[in-house]
């Protein structure tokens, strides 16, 4: 995992708690709609886990996680 974090985040721009009006703005310009309600409704593109990042374990299980799941 070591080379996943080898290199050092540089964001070309950071903003710093941009108001409530600027992120809807920015939700609109990137397909969002304003629902009958008022509320801001979005769909992202990236909607499940990053696989780099996922780590499959099989094998036995533990008693331990056995009554976790039972339970």
């Amino acid at each position: 995992m070591q080379d996943i974090f080898a290199k050092e985040f540089q964001p070309k721009r950071i903003i710093d708690n941009p108001s409530e009006e600027k992120l809807r703005e920015w939700a609109l310009e990137q397909g969002g709609i304003i629902t009958e309600f008022g509320n801001l409704s979005v769909v992202t593109i990236v909607r499940n886990r990053i696989a780099k990042f996922t780590e499959v374990v099989m094998g036995k299980i533990s008693p331990e996680d056995m009554e976790l799941i039972h339970n």
